[in-house]
């Protein structure tokens, strides 16, 4: 998964430090930023989308969507889990230093190195609830002078996944176990009290994470291959595997429910890693499977 090492470390420390908003800012910025430099895909998308695009003067190599982020990509080369503190401060036009800096992920200690160098510095950590990735697209639409397309895109967001979660019917009698992978070597999973694990909970699965996670995990346990199999999950939902064959070849796979029923779920892992503006287009994907597993005859024989 392109992003899955940096993004596990921002969602740990995220649910470690910041249980809500996640959102912290070096200063208020006091007009609109001309050169903003973002180290987070999810903010380069939610900068986009709100039609701040103009004023982003430098990406990091993942922030990859929107299309004209991508070209920016390969023109910044910044490489997001070991940033230069200085060739971000120099990397506008005239070697100027940025007017706002957006990061998710304090990597390299790069908050504090460039706030040293006089750069005002956004940090917006993976979030733990859907308030939480609303109120940051509406922070960087407040800083950018952008306040209501912020206000526009997050009531479309929000009206998108209420009516996909409101579209399950309600299956008290059919228990839908799931295995939300986020990374394999070992396997990487998330608990209900995380983001996307209410998310799936909102949905009515039952996340077989939740049943073995400490607290010591922050939402994100490891699990063995043999606690997955014992588990015998209805559902497969990965963010760290190229196909369903993929899934299905692993030792063992092949007796699970999931794999027999073919109820595997195969995300873009750009998509899965990121909570801006195509979060309704993730929602949208899972609660489709959900649907298509709730009337599966072999799972439910």
């Amino acid at each position: 998964m392109k992003h899955f090492p940096r993004f596990v470390a921002a969602l740990t420390l995220s649910a470690l430090t910041f249980p809500l908003a996640s959102i912290t800012t070096a200063g208020a910025v006091t007009q609109s930023p001309s050169c903003i430099v973002s180290l987070s895909p999810t903010a380069t998308a939610s900068l986009y989308a709100i039609g701040a695009g103009s004023q982003v003067g430098a990406v990091d190599q993942d922030s990859t969507y929107p299309a004209a982020a991508a070209v920016l990509a390969t023109k910044s080369k910044i490489n997001p889990l070991s940033p230069s503190a200085e060739g971000i401060a120099t990397i506008c036009a005239g070697n100027t230093k940025p007017s706002l800096v957006v990061i998710s992920y304090n990597a390299n200690n790069i908050e504090q190195k460039l706030t040293a160098l006089g750069v005002k510095v956004v940090t917006q950590l993976a979030p733990s609830s859907l308030s939480g990735a609303l109120a940051q697209i509406k922070q960087l639409g407040s800083l950018t002078g952008h306040v209501a397309q912020a206000a526009k895109l997050t009531a479309s967001m929000t009206k998108a996944i209420n009516a996909d979660v409101a579209s399950i019917a309600k299956h008290p009698t059919k228990k839908l176990t799931v295995f939300y992978e986020i990374g394999t070597k070992p396997y990487y999973s998330l608990t209900s009290a995380t983001f996307i694990g209410s998310i799936l909970k909102s949905l009515g699965l039952v996340n077989i994470a939740d049943a073995v996670a400490t607290s010591a995990d922050a939402g994100y346990p490891s699990l063995t291959p043999e606690y997955v199999l014992s588990s015998n999950p209805k559902m497969i939902i990965t963010a760290d595997a190229q196909s369903v064959s993929d899934v299905s070849a692993r030792s063992g796979f092949e007796n699970l429910s999931a794999v027999k029923a073919k109820t595997i779920v195969v995300l873009n892992p750009n998509l899965a890693s990121e909570w801006g503006p195509q979060l309704p287009q993730l929602v949208h994907a899972i609660t489709t499977a959900v649907k298509a597993a709730l009337v599966n005859n072999t799972l439910w024989k």
